[in-house]
């Protein structure tokens, strides 16, 4: 499981580098970029699920960085438990003791994935937006660990699709609130 602690932080670093990139070339945070949404999302690896998702949220209209990143980490703590009402009725629906061994090791990473995205808050809350960026990669360790106990397993299962895109949902959310507290913390990579 220790390439899921690595691919958990690439979705953060990847976007954190990406946002530092662009703000060093004077790309992102300029004047004539009026939409916040539109300015983290530029960011994202899936930029219209991060683009429609955020808008469909109450208050994601802000102009406020630190609101928008309350609003998305409310709405990538959501998705936790609905991921695990989705990993619940597959393994219901499963035959294979494989599948269902690996099903319930996913519970277990999104269990862990929103106790973690709740220290997100807090630290957010505190303005701690070097401690966010680290949670955050711990966050992603949910979905990723998911998404890898199924390659890990020998000879691999297939990952049921459904949950393939929740976790990937979810790590974009995830990631988009790290791109947030990048800017938040003035755009540099501790």
């Amino acid at each position: 499981m220790a390439s899921s602690v690595n691919s958990g932080n690439y979705y953060v670093v990847v976007a954190l580098l990406l946002l530092s990139i662009c703000i060093s070339s004077g790309l992102v945070c300029s004047p004539a970029k009026a939409d916040l949404i539109d300015d983290v999302c530029s960011l994202s690896n899936d930029v219209q699920y991060c683009s429609e998702t955020i808008r469909t949220a109450a208050g994601s209209n802000t102009t406020d960085l630190a609101d928008l990143g309350s609003i998305v980490l409310g709405l990538a703590t959501s998705k936790v438990p609905a991921t695990q009402a989705l990993i619940r009725l597959l393994y219901n629906d499963a035959n294979d003791p494989n599948l269902r061994d690996t099903l319930n090791s996913c519970l277990g990473s999104y269990d862990d994935c929103g106790k973690v995205l709740k220290d997100c808050h807090d630290l957010l809350g505190k303005k701690d937006y070097v401690g966010l960026g680290h949670r955050l990669g711990d966050a992603q360790d949910g979905p990723d660990g998911c998404d890898q106990s199924f390659s890990d397993f020998q000879p691999a299962l297939p990952e049921p699709g459904e949950l393939k895109q929740a976790s990937s949902n979810l790590q974009v959310l995830i990631a988009t609130v790290g791109v947030i507290a990048t800017k938040l913390d003035g755009g540099g990579i501790h």
